[in-house]
C-alpha cells in the first residue's frame, strides 16, 4: 500500500504545498521540472485555475508514484482535487482531510481498478461541481 501524497513527498524530498490551492501551481510546476528535466508543461502560457491544478497534480502522481507500482500495489488517499465524486478522508483514518477515500489497484505497472467512497453531501457536491464547471469553461477538456 502506498499513500499518494507522502509518496510524492518522499520521491521529491520536500513537503508539498496545498494541492487544492491554485496558488500552488508555480511551486508544483517547479517541483515537477526539477524532478523530470525533460518535462514540458504544454499550458505554461495561461493555465492557472482549478482545471490546470488538477492536470498538474495528476501529472505528478503519474510521474512520481505510479512507476513504483510494479508489484501488486494499492494507491490510497488521493488528493481531493483528483477525486471530485469521492468523500473526504475520515480524520480517524487519515490525518490529512484534504485527501479522498479512494484507492487504485496496480499490478505490473497497470491500473486494474479505481474505487472510492461516494460523496453523499449535496452541498459539497454542488461546490465541487461548480469548480469542475469553472475548469471546463477555462478550457480543461478533462473536467467531467
Amino acid at each position: 500500500t502506498i499513500e499518494v501524497v507522502p509518496c510524492m513527498e518522499e520521491v521529491l524530498g520536500v513537503s508539498l504545498p496545498d494541492l487544492n490551492d491554485p496558488h500552488s501551481l508555480p511551486k508544483l510546476r517547479e517541483m515537477l521540472r526539477d524532478h523530470d528535466p525533460g518535462y514540458v508543461d504544454e499550458s505554461e502560457s495561461g493555465g492557472e485555475g482549478y482545471g490546470e491544478l488538477t492536470r498538474i497534480v495528476n501529472k505528478m502522481v503519474s510521474t512520481l508514484v505510479e512507476p513504483l507500482c510494479v508489484q501488486p500495489t494499492f494507491l490510497v488517499h488521493h488528493p481531493l482535487i483528483l477525486s471530485p465524486l469521492a468523500r473526504r478522508a475520515d480524520p480517524d483514518v487519515c490525518k490529512n482531510t484534504q485527501l479522498a477515500e479512494r484507492f487504485e489497484l496496480f499490478i505490473g505497472g497497470r491500473e486494474l481498478c479505481n474505487a472510492y467512497t461516494e460523496l453523499a453531501d449535496p452541498n459539497e457536491q454542488r461546490r465541487r461541481f461548480a469548480l469542475q464547471e469553472a475548469a471546463r469553461e477555462s478550457g480543461d477538456s478533462e473536467a467531467a
